[in-house]
């Protein structure tokens, strides 16, 4: 099965062409400030926060942004932001460094780039199979990784890390310097998502920075009981997004906030949030 999976995806390629903005600044990159995206619960629209973030703060010459995907582990079915963003159209013709897999190989991952829009990206390349780590023993390429050391050895000024949810992560957010919480307003979505919430309102009673996002912001959500249920003094909004927005992003191979109406949804919300943070 697993290896036919490999057959398949390499055969397996949309024809998708690549929209995007005059890149910026790929120059050299430096240290550095770590923010974390996080989800209340899958689904909520971590990555869509993330990614957005990341493209408004390199429009500024003076940042240099990486963005690293942080995950547990993916499996066949999962969805990949490599395959959202359209990255091998992206890099066609050059290298993407698998910086996870040097990672689990045991070699070194500091200094290396994958610049484009921008942006340094450091994310899963879709795969299941096989190879050997440091030690010699078999390791599963999207498992068993350091995300620890990924995170520290990235380049930049700013550190973009997109959370998935998974036991690591609550290991990893203290180690941010900002965290962005994206909140699904669905009911069983807050719901799913109260361990994270609890947690994450423990770490700003300690004194950490924590901006909190309503994502997907619409007329059928009940305000009272919504806040109500979250307890929190300050909420940042992020309205509904139009679903053939999203997809028209995607099959361009563009990142969602370069589209003129999501750009709209989100830049006031993100800059006021960017602009917190760094003063």
């Amino acid at each position: 099965m697993v290896k036919y999976y490999n057959d398949m995806r390499r055969c397996v390629s949309l024809d998708r062409s690549v929209l995007r903005e005059k890149l910026v600044n790929d120059n050299d990159y430096f240290e550095r400030m770590k923010i974390g995206v996080v989800p209340l619960c899958q689904g909520a629209g971590a990555t869509l926060v993330a990614t957005s973030t990341s493209k408004l703060l390199s429009g500024n010459k003076n940042i240099k942004v990486t963005f690293v995907e942080i995950v547990k582990e993916k499996d066949i079915g999962s969805k990949y932001t490599y395959d959202s963003l359209g990255i091998d159209k992206r890099f066609a013709g050059r290298n993407f460094n698998d910086l996870f897999q040097l990672n689990l190989l045991g070699k070194t991952t500091r200094g290396i780039t994958n610049i484009d829009d921008g942006i340094n990206w450091i994310l899963h390349k879709p795969k299941v199979n096989k190879t050997e780590n440091k030690n010699g023993k078999e390791s599963n390429t999207e498992g068993n990784f350091d995300n620890y050391r990924i995170i520290n050895n990235a380049p930049g000024d700013v550190i973009i890390c997109d959370f998935e949810i998974h036991s690591q992560m609550m290991e990893l957010l203290p180690d941010m310097d900002a965290l962005i919480v994206v909140i699904d307003p669905m009911p069983s979505s807050l719901l799913a998502g109260f361990q994270t919430l609890a947690y994450c309102k423990s770490l700003e009673e300690k004194g950490h920075r924590i901006f909190w996002v309503v994502n997907k912001y619409n007329g059928g959500i009940n305000r009272r009981e919504l806040h109500q249920f979250l307890k929190l003094k300050e909420l940042h909004y992020i309205p509904f997004i139009k679903a053939d927005e999203l997809y028209s992003a995607e099959y361009n191979c563009m990142l969602p906030v370069c589209g003129r109406q999501i750009k709209i949804a989100l830049e006031n919300t993100l800059n006021k949030i960017i602009k917190s943070i760094f003063g």
